[in-house]
């Protein structure tokens, strides 16, 4: 279990650093509905990254022998292969796209939108962030291959993960529910700090996975 648990670490720790997330939650408890509306979208990115996981251990056992047939290697490495090419391409593209000196920040459309969330809404784009994202969706495909020969471990190691990438966002929504208004002013400091610096902290982060998972796939 604790050389599974060290596999998917770093994976863990990508995604509980993604910067938008976070962004979209302080967003939430800045709004009106800020307690519900938080912990709906906590609860719904705590989902959508077990269901993540899920499917890509019910994938990853449907197609191992076939995929073993095909390339003489198991699914696991062709996974690493295939996303950490994937990655060092989205570093390359973070780096290109960059925020030159002076230049105001991209905001996505949805950010606008975030604040008048009904909690459903909140749940649902919860879910949605934590799956269909450029960076969520390869790594709980990584987390799954990782812990697919873990057996009856493999839920111990699930939870481990859970805890750890969801821990940005489960953090600031109890704070916001203990300590309430008075997070508000450096919650507000740290989501402009995250739009600045959001293509940066993604280029870091996909350069250094994509490393790993290159070198781990080809034994290095």
């Amino acid at each position: 279990m604790e050389k599974h648990i060290a596999d998917i670490l770093p994976y863990a720790t990508a995604v509980a650093l993604s910067p938008m997330p976070v962004a979209a939650l302080i967003l939430m408890l800045l709004s009106k509905k800020a307690k519900i509306n938080s912990v709906a979208f906590t609860v719904g990115w705590i989902i959508g990254l077990a269901a993540l996981v899920w499917l890509a251990l019910y994938v990853i056992g449907l197609s191992d022998q076939e995929v073993r047939h095909a390339t003489g290697y198991s699914v696991k490495t062709v996974i690493d292969v295939v996303l950490g090419l994937l990655l060092l391409f989205l570093a390359f593209m973070q780096f290109k796209n960059r925020q030159k000196k002076g230049q105001a920040p991209r905001v996505p459309k949805w950010m606008n939108a975030v604040e008048k969330f009904s909690p459903g809404k909140a749940l649902v784009f919860g879910f949605l962030l934590a799956t269909l994202n450029v960076k969520n969706t390869p790594m709980g495909i990584t987390v799954g291959a990782a812990i697919s020969d873990a057996g009856n471990k493999g839920l111990s190691v699930l939870i481990v993960y859970l805890v750890l990438a969801s821990c940005t966002i489960t953090i600031p929504t109890l704070g916001f529910l203990i300590f309430g208004k008075s997070l508000k002013k450096p919650l507000t400091s740290l989501k402009e700090w995250l739009v600045n610096n959001n293509a940066t902290i993604m280029f870091i982060l996909f350069l250094i996975l994509g490393v790993i998972l290159i070198s781990k796939a080809f034994g290095f």
